[in-house]
């Protein structure tokens, strides 16, 4: 009886403890477990003893065990695990805490030489600290690794720039954590996370919060510009602070290696000069009150004191210079406040020379020149009008060029409309033992005379016309003709269609060939109206070497000390007559009076 597992399952259950004496027995053995506990420091784990002599007695010892895990855990034992506990393997299970605390988990072993039961609570999880993810171009370099393998040290994203609209960052808000719970069942505290302070400008960034999870939301700019930001934690893009755009950027000093190449869609406000081998490129204005000196400058308007030592600049709207010494300045208008030299000037709309400046060496490109109380030196030259005849060749060869593929289409279109015609006329010599009234004859008479009129007339066929060619297919089809001459309709179909898609791209070609005209007329209108030298205050010739060249086309005129006119004057271009190449006008000197 006693080799019966089921036998001694009963044994342990409660109605089979019915005396006084092995109740009793059974506490003091409780009693002696729990009085036996060592508790870890954290209080996540309790070992309790069970003495060696008492473990011959299952089901005492199983008694013993449930009522002081009850009693002084609150965690009742299972049935299923009560059945399963034996010497040998130990046994392990979970039980619930209260308040919704993570479980507990029970481990009981018998095995000599230290039986002992063990109860382990789960540690507390705390919470992670907000933080950020940066989705601009935010760490500064040493330099750049070109496709060529070469380093451009410049190249060391000294100021971020982004765009409108542009992603800045994704922020993540601080989670609570999670509580953990000690052998007894009691809390254990978690550690909420920080939450990360952010400070943003709203007028330039916009907040944006993500549907799906409350714990994130994202920061976007309203305009482009150069990033002004702040990291708690010194390289840690997880620790932003502080963000803004700033549509203008200011440096106090010079650009040198500690800012490299500046590519910026802020403005640029430069206190100091660019010196070294730099480049600047803003998609707002470039201010620098010392000199530039660098490689290339490209913004919108640019001002400086001085443009030297080659430095290209560039503008897409103005260029204002004190001085411009050995430099190459292109934008829609340069004005030059005091002196040039040894430089071109290239002004797609006009140069300005202010009251007082002087030139000496100096090669201007532009439509319109204003000249106000100068003095010249050395050679100089005004070039006008090089952006019209430039615009005038390239109309000239695309008319050429268009005026090949039209020649083309033509005759793609007169070898369509023959072959459309033989075909009418082989449809006659087949059917020439109709009657003349017959719906065949009458029906292929009506398709022959369209198609004359449409043809001569370069029209395309119309869908009625076409119509009536497969309505001419049925009708020789209920006549009985064979096959091969019901095809030949369907060939004419066919190259009916071929013959609209070819007067279609003929039509867009004429339309196309007339804007090019169009545009050749306005082109020489610009130069008869638009180019132009104005001295408005007169000029003063600086040694017997001074010259001034102006020219336009094939025309030029020469002035030197004794032949600068004393007072105001301009110079304009007056056009050859029609159909001559507009090169070979003429320049006339107009003198204006005081």
């Amino acid at each position: 009886m006693d080799d019966d597992p089921n036998a001694q399952k009963d044994a342990l259950e409660p109605e089979a403890i019915d005396d006084l004496g092995t109740r009793q027995k059974i506490e003091m053995l409780a009693t002696e477990i729990f009085s036996s506990r060592k508790v870890s420091s954290d209080g996540l784990v309790c070992q309790m003893l069970i003495p060696p002599g008492e473990t011959a007695d299952l089901k005492i010892v199983v008694k013993a065990i449930d009522q002081a895990l009850q009693l002084n855990f609150d965690i009742p034992m299972p049935r299923a695990i009560k059945g399963s506990i034996k010497a040998g393997a130990p046994v392990i299970f979970s039980t619930p805490s209260p308040e919704e605390l993570p479980e507990r988990t029970v481990k009981i072993k018998l095995t000599p030489p230290e039986p002992f039961v063990e109860i382990t609570g789960a540690e507390p999880h705390n919470g992670q600290d907000g933080y950020s993810e940066l989705s601009f171009d935010w760490q500064r370099r040493a330099g750049a690794v070109s496709e060529n393998g070469t380093i451009d040290w410049k190249d060391i994203n000294s100021i971020p720039s982004v765009a409108k609209d542009a992603l800045l960052a994704t922020i993540y808000d601080r989670t609570p954590g999670s509580p953990g719970v000690d052998c007894f069942g009691k809390p254990l505290k978690q550690q909420p996370g920080k939450r990360q302070q952010i400070r943003w400008n709203k007028k330039s960034i916009y907040r944006t919060d993500d549907p799906a999870n409350e714990n994130i939301f994202r920061l976007y700019t309203t305009s482009g510009g150069a990033v002004e930001f702040h990291l708690n934690q010194p390289d840690d893009p997880r620790t932003l602070e502080k963000i803004d755009i700033t549509s203008t950027f200011t440096i106090k000093g010079d650009i040198t290696y500690d800012y490299g190449d500046l590519k910026s869609s802020a403005s640029l406000e430069i206190k100091g000069s660019l010196k070294g081998n730099f480049s600047l490129q803003s998609d707002g204005f470039i201010h620098v009150g010392g000199s530039i000196e660098g490689q290339e400058v490209d913004a919108h308007d640019i001002q400086t004191a001085l443009i030297t030592n080659g430095c290209r600049v560039t503008a897409e709207n103005s260029i204002t210079a004190t001085n411009i010494n050995n430099g190459i300045a292109t934008a829609h208008t340069v004005t030059v406040v005091k002196n040039v030299s040894n430089a071109i000037l290239t002004g797609h709309e006009k140069i300005i020379f202010l009251p007082g400046t002087t030139l000496m060496g100096v090669k201007c490109l532009a439509p319109k020149v204003e000249i106000h109380q100068i003095r010249i030196a050395g050679c100089n030259e005004i070039i006008l009008g090089e952006k019209f005849f430039g615009e005038h060749n390239t109309c000239l060869t695309a008319t050429s060029e268009l005026q090949e593929r039209i020649q083309h289409t033509i005759a793609g279109i007169k070898k369509t409309a023959m072959t459309i015609l033989t075909i009418i006329s082989q449809l006659t010599d087949l059917t020439s033992r109709e009657d003349p009234s017959s719906e065949v004859k009458s029906t292929l008479l009506k398709i022959k005379n369209a198609l004359a009129e449409n043809i001569k007339s370069t029209r395309p066929i119309p869908a009625e016309l076409i119509e009536l060619c497969y309505q001419l297919e049925r009708i020789l089809d209920q006549a009985g003709y064979n096959e091969s001459i019901i095809r030949r309709v369907d060939a004419m179909i066919h190259h009916l269609e071929e013959y609209n898609t070819v007067q279609g791209i003929y039509s867009v070609q004429s339309e196309e060939r007339r804007d090019l005209r169009q545009t050749l007329v306005e082109v020489a209108e610009k130069l008869q109206t638009t180019v132009s030298v104005s001295v408005i205050t007169g000029c003063k010739m600086m040694g017997h070497n001074a010259e001034l060249r102006i020219s336009c086309g094939n025309a030029t005129l020469n002035f030197d000390p004794e032949t600068m006119p004393a007072g105001p004057f301009t110079v304009e271009y007056e056009l050859s007559e029609p159909g001559e190449d507009i090169r070979s006008g003429n320049l006339n000197l107009i003198r204006t009076e005081v």
